[in-house]
């Protein structure tokens, strides 16, 4: 079941999530689901964040992998940032599609892809528990793709 909260940001934020900390505090990103960021910043290493928006053919194509690995992975955080749509069209789509994703954030304004220098959708960014960017990736990710930058990152 999908639950609503918008408005800012109102739990502390660990440093993993410097950048997204700092772009949610100016725009009062839109979650809609609720974020236990203090119940699981100690066990998080990586963070994978994820720009997409249900009208991008590979970001829906790529919507089931990450899906997945959020549940098989706990020790890794995945965040979906929506970029540009409305909260009714995400959660629609996310029904319609059987996606039961955590942590999914709406950016109305499609800032978060500029602020960060993405060229598109889907982008995926990994940083660290120190909130260092380690690594991104533009387009699609298949599974095998995204299972070896994870463990890579992990063994880093």
């Amino acid at each position: 079941m999908i639950s609503f909260s918008v408005g800012p940001l109102a739990v502390p934020v660990a440093p993993l999530l410097l950048l997204v900390s700092l772009w949610v505090a100016a725009r009062l990103v839109r979650r809609l689901a609720p974020v236990e960021v203090a119940a699981r910043a100690d066990n998080v290493r990586i963070s994978a964040i994820n720009l997409w928006a249900s009208w991008c053919p590979p970001c829906r194509a790529e919507m089931p992998t990450l899906a997945q690995a959020q549940q098989r992975t706990p020790g890794i955080r995945f965040l979906f940032i929506n970029e540009g749509e409305m909260r009714e069209v995400v959660t629609l789509y996310l029904m319609r599609e059987g996606l039961d994703v955590d942590d999914v954030w709406m950016d109305p304004g499609s800032t978060l892809g500029l602020a960060v220098g993405s060229s598109g959708l889907p982008t995926t960014l990994f940083f660290n528990a120190q909130g260092e960017l380690l690594d991104a990736h533009f387009g699609i990710i298949n599974a095998a793709v995204l299972q070896a930058k994870l463990q890579d990152l992990i063994e880093r």
